[in-house]
């Protein structure tokens, strides 16, 4: 077991050396896992130090008209399966936990009635925790110190050191205080 075990890390560390991740502005100790992916185009990539992406996330940062901006802070982790759509300007602090298969957007994916596509910046705050399976919606401002419940649709802003939960998300607690 602990053979296979060696190969099989020795395998996704050699096929890592080869897959090139591109960002424009990365600090130390940046740790990718294997499955992720970063599509881009007319953008900028800013990644601190000391953040962790796990496996299978999906990154899409996709500038059109202008240069779209992907901002992710120091210490900050984002789980397995989480996607960031990004066609204008997201910002995620420091020391925020984003948990599994969430999704965080600043665009809708769609046109109505041959109307032009909505794009909104969205900003996550410093040391805010978003549950698992959570969304966050285009233009929406998450306060520092926030905690987002598992399961949440945010559609609204949130404001610092609250918690929300539900769908749509409301608050269900304030003046909360957790160590990342």
């Amino acid at each position: 077991m602990l053979i296979r075990e060696f190969f099989s890390n020795a395998i996704h560390i050699i096929l890592g050396a080869f897959k090139k991740l591109k960002i424009d502005e990365g600090g130390s100790l940046l740790r990718v896992y294997r499955g992720v992916s970063i599509n881009r185009k007319n953008c900028n990539i800013i990644i601190g130090k000391k953040v962790i992406i796990y496996s299978r996330c999906k990154i899409s940062v996709w500038g059109t008209d202008k240069c779209a901006t992907l901002t992710i802070g120091d210490n900050t982790r984002i789980g397995d399966n989480t996607q960031i759509h990004c066609g204008d300007s997201i910002t995620i602090g420091s020391n925020c936990n984003i948990s599994w298969n969430c999704t965080i957007l600043d665009r809708d994916y769609h046109k109505l009635n041959g109307e032009t596509e909505i794009y909104r910046p969205t900003k996550i705050g410093d040391n805010v925790w978003i549950g698992c399976n959570s969304i966050i919606l285009k233009g929406v401002t998450i306060g520092d110190g926030a905690v987002v419940g598992a399961g949440s649709v945010v559609t609204k802003d949130v404001p610092p050191k609250a918690v929300v939960a539900g769908n749509p998300a409301k608050i269900v607690k304030e003046n909360v205080f957790w160590k990342p």
